[in-house]
């Protein structure tokens, strides 16, 4: 899972596969905050490259789902403005 969109970063390096590197949350609060690493590319992510820029986001969840928390975390990110037009790969 992840997500892809062409992005320039403010320092100018360009880049297109967005991943969440981190999820950190409570069932009682329902709540999750994920960090997510923008990468160059997918090859460069599965490479062990770092990520050229991080981002953190607060996404709603439901833990009693039966689908996983981190599709749904993947859902919310995408509904977000700035992952409206980012496709899901």
């Amino acid at each position: 899972m992840a997500l892809q969109k062409d992005t320039t970063t403010d320092s100018a390096v360009s880049a297109n596969y967005y991943k969440i590197d981190e999820l950190r949350g409570t069932v009682s609060s329902g709540v999750l905050m994920i960090k997510v690493g923008l990468y160059k590319s997918k090859t460069d992510r599965d490479a062990g490259a770092s990520p050229v820029q991080t981002s953190r986001y607060s996404v709603s969840v439901d833990f009693s789902a039966d689908s996983s928390v981190l599709g749904q975390a993947y859902t919310a990110l995408a509904e977000t403005p700035e992952f409206e037009e980012a496709a899901d790969v």
